[in-house]
């Protein structure tokens, strides 16, 4: 057998031949993938939808241009939002009808053909309960289609509805300040710590003369009260200041006045006699109950037999004669006052509870219509709609304690004022993007939760311009009660951790 037969001939041998041709394996046609490289078309502007490709070929090269993904289809394919059926408003010559046919708008911002164009600039005046409510909103409702502004001239947030828990006892304070630093995680949204000089209906100036534009301005100023209610100036050290020499000036008095019945004082007084063993404490109120026409008249005489039985002298249709300084009484220490009726009263020390005033000194400067003021001569709170605008402008909003709205004013009320003035930026911002004029669409209207608050709203929405175009409920929590023959009220009371852990809650978690 020579070499060539062999097996290892034969494997040598086949190493000089031709090398086999090798087949191409056979793809079924149902199989078959057509790689194309599409033209450059030009994008179309969307905060969702880069191109008219879908996003995974424009990576990769691949995929039909022809034949959009699921995903590009249930974005740019999906029907547009149905135009949605608001309730009409109907005014008579003493009441506001307010028929609701819809609770519930269908915009959607995964369905909104965007052109190019700058984000719908939202400004806020407050960090405050109303103010910080109505920006976590907004960031929720418009995406990141709203560019939120803040400017709050308070280095800190101090929980106001707290307040006497630190007057009564200082080593609390801590818990009442919250820093501002942590309520944005977006970079394009902002706190600025500034205070407003003036406004006009594009832009709000600042105390160092500079200038922030805006699409929508909503006002949470909320009110200031005299000491120790409210800060006496704009640094946290002189806050904690006046908190403290309070706290010392009720420990070593022997007589306390407080001035004015209302929430505030009937809770002062109570906390004073009851935590501070024996103490002289007398009460003042210039009406002849306690509290106000919010309140029922039975829960009012109730209040002032319960105070009376702790101790507190009550001297009710009297007024104290004191000047009209905003910080009355501060720094503590012992006065004569003089009352309407010519009684003469010593005190050691005075807690001013006489009632707040709406900071709204910057909207002097914006024109107003004599027939539709925009500030109350009489409180200094801002007129609004039933739709929360300021009277004759339809991108200007007043929320929280600041507006003129009767009634209680309380957490409950800011945040559900926030919401409705949230969900009519939501419009405004839906026709922005869509490059249409936002203030034609129909804004939402604030539900009263109030006999009071909706009577006071009748004159404000029938001499407004604005009310012809507003037909739409707030789905915020607020009680209505217009038809109830009792107000709705809260009790008074001295214990606030309800309150604080509520709005440290709200100040806590960073708006994404």
């Amino acid at each position: 057998m020579g070499y060539g037969d062999s097996k290892y001939g034969k494997r040598y041998e086949d190493q000089l031949a031709e090398p086999p041709k090798v087949k191409k394996p056979q793809v079924p046609e149902k199989n078959r993938v057509t790689i194309q490289i599409p033209e450059k078309q030009k994008a179309k502007a969307s905060m969702f939808n880069f191109s008219n490709l879908s996003l995974i070929p424009k990576m990769f090269n691949s995929g039909s241009p022809n034949k959009k993904s699921k995903s590009q289809k249930s974005l740019v394919e999906s029907d547009p939002p149905k135009s949605p059926d608001y309730p009409s408003i109907k005014e008579s010559l003493n009441s506001l009808t307010l028929n609701n046919t819809f609770t519930e708008d269908t915009l959607s911002f995964e369905t909104v053909p965007s052109t190019e164009s700058q984000p719908y600039r939202v400004v806020i005046l407050g960090a405050s309960i109303a103010g910080i409510s109505a920006a976590k909103n907004i960031v929720q409702l418009c995406k990141n289609q709203a560019k939120i502004t803040i400017i709050e001239p308070q280095e800190k947030c101090l929980i106001k509805p707290a307040i006497l828990s630190a007057v009564m006892d200082y080593t609390t304070v801590d818990s009442l300040i919250i820093p501002y630093n942590s309520i944005f995680s977006d970079s394009k949204n902002r706190i600025i710590r500034a205070k407003p000089v003036s406004i006009s209906p594009t832009h709000v100036t600042l105390h160092n003369q500079s200038e922030i534009p805006f699409d929508s301005l909503i006002i949470a100023t909320g009110l200031s009260y005299p000491c120790p209610v409210s800060p006496p100036s704009f640094s946290l050290t002189a806050t904690n200041s006046m908190l403290k020499s309070f706290f010392i000036g009720i420990t070593n008095s022997k007589c306390i006045l407080v001035i004015g019945g209302g929430p505030t004082g009937c809770e002062a007084a109570e906390r004073i006699v009851t935590e501070f063993l024996g103490k002289s404490v007398v009460l003042i109120h210039d009406r002849p109950m306690l509290l106000d026409s919010n309140y029922p008249s039975s829960y009012r005489k109730k209040l002032a037999e319960r105070l009376i039985k702790f101790g507190v002298d009550v001297i009710l249709n009297d007024h104290a004669n004191i000047d009209n300084s905003p910080n009355y009484g501060y720094p503590p220490k012992g006065r004569w006052i003089e009352t309407k009726s010519q009684k003469m009263l010593f005190s050691d020390i005075q807690i001013n509870c006489s009632g707040g005033r709406g900071n709204s000194e910057f909207l002097k400067s914006l024109s107003s219509k004599s027939s539709s003021p925009i500030i109350d001569p009489e409180t200094s709170c801002i007129n609004v709609n039933i739709n929360l605008q300021v009277s004759s402008y339809n991108n200007i909003f007043a929320i929280g304690d600041v507006n003129n709205i009767d009634g209680i004013k309380n957490i409950e009320r800011a945040r559900s004022q926030a919401a409705t003035v949230s969900k009519t930026i939501k419009q405004y911002v839906h026709m922005h993007l869509k490059g249409k004029d936002p203030y034609r669409i129909r804004p939402y209207a604030w539900v009263p939760d109030s006999k009071a608050a909706y009577d006071s709203l009748v004159p404000n929405s029938r001499s407004s311009p604005v009310s012809d175009s507003v037909m739409s409920f707030s789905i915020g929590s607020g009680r209505s009660k217009s038809s109830s023959s009792e107000p709705y009220y809260e009790q008074l009371s001295t214990r606030k951790l309800d309150e604080i852990k509520l709005v440290r809650k709200i100040f806590s978690h960073p708006i994404i």
